[in-house]
């Protein structure tokens, strides 16, 4: 997965943002970062944004990143002087990534709800140090203080803030944190079992092809990206009665929806139907 995201991103764009980052810590101005933790701001509408960035406000945005890190790096003086090539950069980056990443986003649905239930559940019990602790490797507890233990991020006092606990869909060892004030502070931590650790989705032996037949499980697999009844026959080599039969089974099943947009007819997984592909796929 690491390679296919790696080759998604336009050379022209991965030329001019690899010098930003460096191993551990790497700061990103929130303006170009699509992490919108309080809006209901779908992936388009954040690229659009960053896409739009003025640039002033791009730059007062990384004078004020850096600030505690004693000023800007070298590094990060060519975003100073052109920010709007930089931000075209970064959101074309990010919507090359997102094409790759999108399925395995929406197939972990209910898997990030399990942790959303799980994290509630320990807030209201007041074991959130359970959970706390066990983000991943970075962070420790240590009485009522958690810390990050990979690199120097400082003293920060939560006072009146909320901590916002952000499950990623990731490698094990990644991690995300959000620290401007006077927003929330957010941590982004990677859920177990969700990625893939570069090993096929399927294979011949998957349980899924064992309950539901191998052309029905692709088929289940295939509408995490909401594909047309066309999608799905050109991909299984199928001729388009065949689909539509198959289809209508795990319709009847309760798996899928049929949604007809214009000429098209788009297939959608039902809650059930996700429920499904998480037990066995």
């Amino acid at each position: 997965m690491r390679a296919r995201l790696r080759v998604a991103v336009p050379e022209s764009a991965a030329r001019l943002l690899r010098p930003l980052f460096v191993p551990g810590i790497s700061y990103v101005p929130d303006g170009l970062a699509p992490t919108q933790l309080l809006a209901d701001e779908g992936v388009d509408r954040q690229l659009e944004r960053i896409r739009d960035l003025p640039r002033e406000a791009l730059r007062d945005e990384i004078v004020d990143a850096f600030r505690r890190e004693g000023g800007m790096p070298r590094r990060w003086e060519p975003v100073w002087y052109s920010p709007d090539r930089y931000a075209t950069a970064f959101a074309q980056a990010y919507e090359a990534l997102w094409r790759v990443h999108e399925p395995i986003w929406r197939r972990s649905r209910l898997r990030r709800d399990k942790e959303v239930e799980r994290v509630g559940i320990a807030a209201v019990t007041g074991t959130m140090e359970v959970v706390l602790s066990d983000l991943n490797a970075h962070w420790r507890m240590s009485g009522t203080d958690l810390h990050y233990v990979s690199g120097k991020l400082g003293d920060h006092d939560l006072g009146e803030r909320r901590l916002v606990l952000v499950p990623m869909v990731s490698g094990t060892n990644a991690s995300a944190l959000g620290l401007k004030e006077p927003d929330p502070v957010w941590i982004g931590y990677p859920v177990r079992a969700l990625w893939d650790r570069e090993q096929p989705l399927h294979g011949p032996s998957d349980a899924l092809n064992a309950v539901v037949g191998e052309v029905r499980a692709e088929i289940l697999r295939q509408c995490a990206r909401r594909p047309t009844m066309g999608d799905v026959a050109t991909r299984l080599s199928c001729a388009p009665g065949t689909v539509t039969y198959h289809c209508r089974q795990l319709e009847d099943a309760g798996l899928l929806t049929r949604e007809k947009r214009g000429r098209q007819v788009r297939l959608c997984l039902t809650d059930r139907g996700q429920a499904l592909l998480d037990l066995l796929a």
